[in-house]
C-alpha cells in the first residue's frame, strides 16, 4: 500500500549492514514511496546517521557514474556533428566553385577568351617533392668521422617534470612560423547548424540543419550541453597551448626536507596556522 522498498524498511529501522548490501546488490537509492519518500530521507527522519551517511553517498556515487556516461555520450554527440557541418560547408564550398566555373566559362566563351585554369590548391606537384621528403639536400651533409651526430634538443620544456614534450625543433614534414608553443585549431561553429530546444518536460532536443526531425540530446542541464557544443558563446579566460600537459602536485619535486615520520601530521598544520593567522583575531 505504501510502496516501501526493503531499502526504505531497512533505512528506516537504521539496518546499517543490510543497507550496505542492498545497495551493493542494485538497489535503486533514489526511489521515492507513495509520500515522495527516499531512503535517505527516511534515514534522517529517524536519526540515523551512519545509515544516512551511507545512502547520501551511495546516491552521489551513481549521479557521478550516470553524469560520466551522459557526459561521454555529449563528447561523442559533438564529435558526429562537426563532421557533418564539416560535410555540409564541403558541399556549399563546392557548389559555388562551380557556379563559379560555370559563369566564368560563359564569360570566357562570350569573350572569346581561352581558359587557362590552373592547379587546384591542394593538388600534388612534382615539384613538391622535396619539399616534404624527410631526407636533407644530399650537397649540404656534411660527415663528421669519428664524432656522433649531435642531438637537438625540445625548444620548449614541459610542466611535468617526468614526461618529454611533444614539440621538437626536429619535427618532420611541418613549417615552424614562431617559437612559441602550438595553439589547437579553432573549433567548427555549430550555432548556425545546430538548435537546442527545452521541452516542458524538461527533455532537451537538438535539431541540425541536415536532418528534418529532432533527437533526444543527453540527459544534461541546458547549461551544459551549449557549453559544450557552442564553445563561442563562452570564452575561456585561460587559454593553454597544445602542447600544454597537466600534472599533479604529487608528481612534482618536493624541494623541502621531508618531516619526521614519527611526528604527527597535525604538527605541520599548527605551524602553517601559526604563520597564517594573526594573534588576536583567531
Amino acid at each position: 500500500m505504501d510502496s516501501l522498498t526493503p531499502l526504505h524498511r531497512a533505512a528506516a529501522e537504521g539496518l546499517l549492514e543490510c543497507v550496505q548490501a542492498l545497495v551493493e546488490a542494485g538497489a535503486d537509492s533514489h526511489l521515492k514511496d507513495s509520500n515522495g519518500h527516499t531512503p535517505l530521507e527516511m534515514a534522517t527522519m529517524w536519526c540515523h546517521r551512519q545509515v544516512a551517511r551511507f545512502l547520501k553517498d551511495a546516491m552521489w556515487q551513481k549521479a557521478k557514474k550516470t553524469e560520466v556516461t551522459q557526459r561521454q555520450k555529449l563528447q561523442r554527440l559533438k564529435e558526429s556533428l562537426q563532421f557533418w557541418h564539416h560535410l555540409d560547408e564541403c558541399k556549399d564550398k563546392f557548389v559555388r566553385q562551380d557556379v563559379s566555373r560555370e559563369r566564368v566559362t560563359a564569360w570566357a566563351k562570350q569573350k572569346s577568351v581561352p581558359l587557362q585554369w590552373g592547379p587546384e590548391r591542394g593538388a600534388w606537384l612534382l615539384n613538391h617533392v622535396q619539399c616534404t621528403s624527410n631526407d636533407p639536400p644530399p650537397a649540404k651533409v656534411k660527415e663528421r668521422k669519428g664524432r656522433p651526430k649531435p642531438t637537438r634538443e625540445a625548444w620548449n620544456v614541459s610542466p611535468n617534470p617526468n614526461k618529454p614534450p611533444k614539440a621538437s625543433v626536429s619535427r618532420s614534414q611541418e613549417v615552424r612560423t614562431s617559437t612559441r608553443p602550438r595553439t589547437a585549431p579553432p573549433t567548427p561553429d555549430l550555432r548556425r547548424s545546430v538548435a537546442l530546444t527545452r521541452e516542458p518536460s524538461g527533455r532537451t532536443y537538438y535539431k541540425a540543419c541536415w536532418e528534418d526531425e529532432p533527437r533526444p540530446a543527453p540527459d544534461l542541464p541546458l547549461n551544459v550541453l551549449k557549453r559544450e557544443l557552442f564553445p563561442a558563446d563562452f570564452p575561456s579566460r585561460l587559454s593553454s597551448p597544445l602542447d600544454f600537459q597537466s600534472c599533479s602536485v604529487l608528481d612534482l619535486p618536493h624541494f623541502c626536507p621531508s618531516p619526521d615520520p614519527q611526528a604527527s601530521p597535525w604538527t605541520e598544520i599548527a605551524m602553517h596556522l601559526v604563520e597564517e593567522l594573526q594573534p588576536g583575531h583567531y
